[in-house]
């Protein structure tokens, strides 16, 4: 006989439940679960106890607590936050010299020729120096060690050592849409692809521990299900003995990428076995498209109107005098349209980073002629990953055409100092419009974009209703309401994947996906602090995988 289903009780103050069928006066308090899915809710805090199964149900009591689905980060990078479990941690640093002295303490406990490298969540425009590292200053950390300086998912700095082994040489062609500045170490866009392929795979075991770790994390802060937006094939068979091996604790949506690959049929067969059983619709870890980017990030967003302060290597001078630098196309016409039409006939989905007006208008022109193409494409088979400065004109398309779009506001927090002072603090404040998609109609979600923003449900749900950066509020008229901010995660998220049937609110049958809360997140204006930036429990597909020490 099979055993039977783990059950639990949960009693709060409030019970969210997000279920656009109930009527919003409706106050749930408790909420009952059997497996993987939710048995049973109700008004009455005691009003599920008959329920109970002696000695078997988990009973949790928290007569002060709020319960909510737990959120969908539909745009971050899982593979990049299990990789800096190990990293040398640089986001607290205030200047250079302590970025600096934590990489020569690693070094000093590093066998030689081993790679170090820093976590990339962190921005140079918010440390006291406002630059980064120069490879002269990493040669004077180790000239033993190859060096490693990752900063968002865009740019790295590398020493000596670290540029040598990544085969990045003067005379060595730099690829399309990529930077490459040996002087200074510098290498851009899509020039990381060689780094990425010189690090060392990490042993199975290390794999797993920090896929275990990093998931607890974005567990601890509300997030139940991840859309990774930047898999590299290879990282496909990890991911999935991770599942096996009980070390994921959310949800996983995969885009696989397409950035720098120069064999795309390769990677679609390699992608093939994702798309029949076990995988082809799994609730927890699934295949959900192809990644492409059509434009950079912070430095070389495509914008339509020049930068203020572009960075000076990438202009062309003529007589000390910059020439109008508008960012960079990172692909043609020609080639985006045949990989992405490849891809779309293939039965996948197409997820294209577009952050600067100029790329959000590219990319649309792409959408437009492969719908011309081919009418009857997937609603939702193409996406538009960021749509930072779209415009009216823009939106509407988007609309028109049926292009979803995901935002990322704590993104915009993290940026707020150097994305102003990069193209103008006019153009800045209209970044991420999230007030205007949703109006309009847009199928819209939200998500972090980590390492470039910080994941966490109740980060999130600050920055979209206060528009707040480390510079001052930008952009205010551009919030939405603490509701919306939560629908964007939650509802809305559910059915841009696809899922609203099994998830995005709480409701009888729907998956057992909740994040119970020491507060009422509702009531809540303050930026969250570390106590409220973690639930108390958050439990996925029915399993309690983060509790609270305190």
């Amino acid at each position: 006989m099979a055993a039977p289903a783990s059950t639990i009780l949960i009693r709060a103050n409030a019970v969210h439940c997000q279920d656009p069928s109930q009527d919003p006066s409706y106050t749930c308090k408790s909420v009952f679960i059997r497996g993987s899915r939710i048995e049973a809710i109700s008004p009455s805090a005691t009003g599920l106890d008959s329920l109970i199964i002696p000695q078997q149900t988990r009973v949790i009591d928290e007569p002060t607590a709020t319960v909510l689905p737990t959120f969908d980060d539909t745009h971050t990078h899982l593979v990049f936050a299990a990789g800096a479990v190990s990293d040398v941690p640089v986001a607290d640093c205030s200047n250079l010299a302590s970025i600096l002295s934590r990489i020569r303490e690693r070094a000093s406990t590093t066998p030689k020729r081993e790679w170090i490298q820093t976590a990339a969540n962190w921005q140079e425009f918010n440390i006291a120096e406002q630059r980064l590292p120069s490879r002269a200053e990493l040669d004077s950390c180790s000239t033993e060690h190859p060096i490693l300086v990752k900063r968002g998912g865009h740019n790295m700095v590398l020493n000596t050592l670290g540029l040598e082994m990544a085969s990045i040489q003067e005379g060595v062609p730099v690829p399309k849409g990529g930077y490459v500045e040996h002087e200074k170490g510098l290498v851009q866009d899509t020039a990381c692809t060689s780094v990425f392929a010189a690090l060392p795979a990490a042993s199975l075991d290390k794999k797993l521990e920090s896929y275990r770790l990093a998931t607890r994390d974005y567990a601890a802060k509300g997030i139940g299900a991840v859309r990774d937006c930047f898999v590299p094939i290879d990282e496909l068979a990890n991911l999935q003995k991770a599942y096996e091996a009980g070390a994921l604790n959310t949800r996983v949506r995969v885009l696989v990428s397409a950035v720098g690959e120069r064999d795309l049929d390769s990677v679609l067969d390699r992608m093939e076995p994702w798309r029949k059983a076990p995988w082809k619709d799994h609730p927890f870890l699934r295949v959900w498209g192809v990644k492409f980017m059509i434009d950079g990030g912070i430095e070389t967003a495509a914008t339509s109107r020049p930068y203020n302060n572009p960075e000076t290597h990438l202009c062309t001078c003529v007589d000390g005098m910059q020439q109008d630098f508008k960012g960079l196309l990172l692909m043609d016409k020609e080639t985006a349209l045949a990989q992405m039409e490849k891809v779309l006939l293939r039965g996948w989905k197409v997820g294209t980073h577009a952050y600067g007006d100029r790329g959000v208008e590219f990319y649309l022109d792409l959408c437009e002629e492969l719908l011309r193409r081919h009418p009857n494409l997937r609603k939702g088979s193409m996406v538009m990953e960021h749509g930072g400065l779209a415009d009216a004109v823009q939106r509407r398309r988007a609309v028109q055409m049926g292009i979803p779009v995901t935002v990322q506001s704590s993104f915009l927090y993290n940026l707020g100092g150097v994305q102003p002072y990069r193209w103008g603090g006019d153009v800045f404040k209209d970044a991420m419009p999230v007030r205007e998609w949703i109006d309009e109609g847009a199928v819209v979600s939200a998500g972090s974009d980590y390492p470039v923003g910080d994941y966490g449900a109740r980060l999130s749900m600050w920055t979209l209703s206060t528009r707040d950066t480390v510079a001052g509020v930008q952009g205010p008229e551009h919030a939405v309401s603490l509701e919306e901010a939560v629908d964007l995660h939650v509802g809305r998220a559910a059915a841009f994947l696809g899922e609203s049937q099994d998830r995005g609110s709480i409701a009888v049958g729907k998956l057992a996906d909740l994040a119970i809360w020491r507060d009422d997140p509702f009531m809540a204006t303050a930026k969250p602090d570390k106590e409220t930036l973690s639930t108390l429990y958050t439990i996925i597909d029915g399993k309690i995988v983060y509790e609270s020490s305190s």
